[in-house]
């Protein structure tokens, strides 16, 4: 990973890009793996707002619990089509201090 023959990890494909945002005091991001964004892009069980909202209220436990019990209760990938049944799913909140 992140070799040059190897895959990037928390990159974007095709090529990380730059870019900057203000953050006020107290502000929050969720850095979150494909694995864990499948909650929002194949199963749309949150929004991308949502989901940083149920992390922030919840932690990220309660999500990981769902995402493997949705990817479990569909393993021959029936109802939500995926390459693969589960996928590695990381997520690491972010808070700026005040």
């Amino acid at each position: 990973m992140n070799e040059p023959d190897g895959y990037g990890v928390f990159s974007i494909t095709p090529t990380p890009r730059h870019f900057e945002i203000d953050m006020p005091a107290g502000g929050h991001a969720l850095l979150a793996s494909d694995g864990l964004m499948r909650l929002v892009d194949v199963f749309k069980l949150y929004t991308a707002l949502d989901l940083l909202s149920a992390v922030r209220n919840g932690g990220l436990t309660p999500l990981m619990r769902l995402l493997r019990m949705v990817e479990c209760d569909d393993v021959h990938g029936h109802r939500y089509p995926r390459a693969k049944v589960n996928d590695d799913a990381t997520g690491l909140l972010l808070y700026w201090s005040p």
